[in-house]
């Protein structure tokens, strides 16, 4: 059991069938949070404990490299999911998975939480890393969660733990949990509601954690979902390109009521393709063969000019589109920086076109002026150095927004009209789930933020400047990995999917 601690808060908790009043500084931090639970095997005779030693470091590293995947993710191995994840319940998915690719034996495990009280001779009331965590168990061979001990701190008797099945989204995701009471009979931060039954210890294992293959860009073809001037989102999405090999996908609306949707196909460079302002669909028309790109970003300026922003090997090109349609011979190279890893673009109503580039993990933004004259340099608008993905969206009334991606949270800056940036960003969905992002504007001054987070979920800033309470959840389809928004001058908004 853990060290008997000093501060003031007592509880009697049962211990091997022994009562036992204890003292604790568990830290109770009540999140409002809600946790998806594993479904409900039992409390033998405590196993003597070994310590795992560089096993459990190579456990906890596995475990953490799948953090904020849902289950229906590729895995950390490159792998489809964790075992049946995507179709169950699946914190003890999760927790067989990553043993067994630490090369623990896993035989006698489930896909419930109970089998790991029931695993090498059943529950220990003391944590080493990599040790399964088990709550909920009720000695009839059940129990309601289990997850991975990452860390544990003898001197505060705590320990953090990475589960899958956590979170709040519909298919829960890979998420921490902790500092918590290391103790039997404790709750996690988190799971305040469930009991900390002890710990399963694993058999066997390697140190070193096996070799990540190749990694698989996810690609699939681009379907899109309108919404009309009314509010009314239409019943399906369609399909508006079949190729299978699309990477990445952007789109942009201009004053002519036509929307230009842009993808990249690896290998073969940007496609574009037209919905016209009577809603039919042009076919795609390729218009830059650089077959190294591999993101796209596209803005509309007021006077009907689209400019196509692309990635190429850690650069920025940007190619445009005249209103009468046509396309420049070249790109111009606007960011040699050879660091960029995603890029947004959004233009003001002044016609200032704004490209927004992340660089290890900051943000620069490089403007275009009204008159067509680049910036001489970016500049760093966000420099908290942990940013994953970036979308930019401008409204009506001269705003720009800036929204990043951190750690599977949402935040949002802004560029006043007068040119002045807000002091700090403002976390607007931090369920922890949200893998990738787009934004767009309408003409009454609202905006929209997609989210990609098992499906597409959508939250608006109204035109006075107050958030959905909750995001929307507009297409369930897990398989989606990218997005587009886009906002029509008939009031209509597009949200376009990725779909592997």
């Amino acid at each position: 059991m853990g060290a008997i601690k000093s501060l003031p808060v007592h509880q009697l908790s049962k211990i091997n069938g022994e009562s036992v009043l204890r003292t604790t500084t568990r830290k109770m931090r009540k999140l409002a949070v809600a946790v998806v639970v594993c479904g409900i095997t039992g409390l033998s005779a405590a196993s003597a404990h070994a310590d795992n030693g560089t096993v459990g470091t190579n456990i906890a590293s596995i475990a953490a490299a799948n953090l904020h995947n849902d289950g229906c993710e590729t895995n950390s191995a490159g792998g489809a999911s964790y075992y049946n994840s995507c179709n169950e319940e699946w914190c003890a998915d999760f927790a067989k998975w990553v043993w067994a690719q630490a090369g623990v034996d896993v035989d006698g495990l489930t896909n419930g939480a109970g089998s790991f009280a029931e695993y090498n001779g059943g529950l220990s009331s003391t944590p080493e890393v990599g040790d399964a965590v088990v709550f909920g168990y009720e000695g009839d061979g059940k129990a309601e969660h289990v997850a991975i001990v990452t860390s544990v701190d003898t001197a505060t008797g705590e320990i953090t733990s990475i589960g899958g099945n956590q979170g709040t989204s519909s298919t829960g995701a890979v998420t921490q949990d902790g500092p918590y009471d290391d103790a039997v009979g404790s709750q996690s931060s988190w799971m305040d509601y469930m009991t900390l039954s002890g710990y399963a210890t694993p058999i066997g294992g390697t140190t070193t954690a096996p070799p990540a293959p190749a990694p698989v860009t996810p690609h699939g073809a681009v379907w899109d979902r309108a919404m009309t001037s009314a509010g009314v989102w239409a019943a399906h999405a369609g399909e508006i390109d079949d190729n299978g090999a699309i990477t990445d996908i952007a789109a942009a609306a201009l004053p002519n009521d036509t929307m230009h949707v842009e993808t990249v196909v690896p290998g073969s460079g940007v496609w574009d393709r037209t919905r016209n302002a009577d809603g039919t669909w042009t076919s795609s028309q390729q218009i830059d063969t650089t077959g190294s790109i591999t993101e796209v970003a596209a803005a509309g300026l007021p006077d009907g000019t689209l400019h196509v922003v692309t990635l190429v090997d850690g650069t920025v090109w940007d190619r445009t589109m005249t209103s009468a349609g046509t396309w420049a011979a070249h790109a111009t190279e606007i960011d040699t920086s050879g660091s960029i890893t995603d890029i947004a673009a959004a233009a003001l109503p002044d016609g200032t076109l704004h490209v927004d580039t992340l660089v290890d993990g900051t943000v620069w933004d490089r403007t275009l002026s009204s008159t067509g004259t680049w910036a001489a340099h970016a500049t760093e608008i966000d420099t908290s150095g942990s940013i994953t993905a970036v979308a930019a969206a401008a409204l009506p009334n001269g705003t720009l927004h800036v929204d990043t991606l951190v750690n599977g949270t949402v935040w949002d800056r802004t560029l006043s009209s007068a040119g002045t940036w807000a002091a700090h960003a403002t976390d607007i969905d931090n369920t922890g789930s949200v893998a990738n992002l787009s934004a767009a504007t309408l003409p009454n001054g609202t905006l929209q933020i997609d989210t990609v987070a098992g499906g597409v979920w959508e939250r608006t800033l109204s035109s006075a400047g107050t958030w959905d309470a909750h995001a929307t959840e507009i297409d369930t389809n897990g398989s989606i990995f990218g997005t587009y928004s886009a906002g029509l001058p008939d009031g209509s908004f597009h949200v376009g999917s990725n779909v592997s």
